[in-house]
């Protein structure tokens, strides 16, 4: 699981630790407007509100979920990109691994404020539809996660991912 608040480079670290383990990678980015019932909401309606109200959002970690269940039966190493804000969606993963009978490691990106909002402001062509506000809002509303190791993204992306790897047992 690599989680964070917006901006803190968590698809980064995802998406380099996926191909790392030649593993597969999911993202709550991408899969959300995949979701059944999603088409026609608003993706820039707001903290909680059309494509992020809380049960769309809950669907679209459900979904994750879902779909990492089979490439971990066949012993797949799978990556799933998301802010993991809230403590009930952790557990669903940490559920999940259980079952599949995976290894879990928990990965939570962290970056100054400041940073985190030139990163956002800076996007272009990402599925993310996170702003300085939305991001304030998460931030208000993260649950306490203190199973997860602490990555400073703060500096240049190939620091972050060497620490996550070494975190992942790389």
């Amino acid at each position: 699981m690599v989680g964070g608040l917006p901006g803190t480079g968590k698809s980064t670290v995802a998406g380099a630790l996926a191909d790392r383990m030649g593993g597969v990678l999911l993202r709550t980015d991408q899969i959300r407007r995949e979701v059944p019932g999603s088409a026609g909401l608003d993706a820039g309606a707001g903290y909680r509100r059309g494509l992020y109200a809380g049960p769309r959002v809950h669907e679209t970690y459900r979904e994750m979920l879902s779909r990492a269940r089979s490439p971990l039966e066949r012993g797949e190493s799978v990556v799933l990109g998301a802010s993991w804000s809230d403590a009930h969606e952790r557990e669903s993963a940490r559920a999940v691994a259980h079952l599949g009978l995976s290894g879990l490691t928990e990965l939570c990106c962290v970056a100054p404020t400041a940073i985190t909002e030139a990163r956002m402001a800076a996007r272009t062509g990402d599925p993310s539809d996170a702003t300085a506000d939305i991001a304030a809002a998460t931030r208000g509303s993260f649950a306490p996660w203190s199973e997860a190791d602490l990555v400073d993204t703060a500096g240049r992306p190939e620091t972050a991912v060497e620490q996550a790897w070494r975190i992942v047992g790389g």
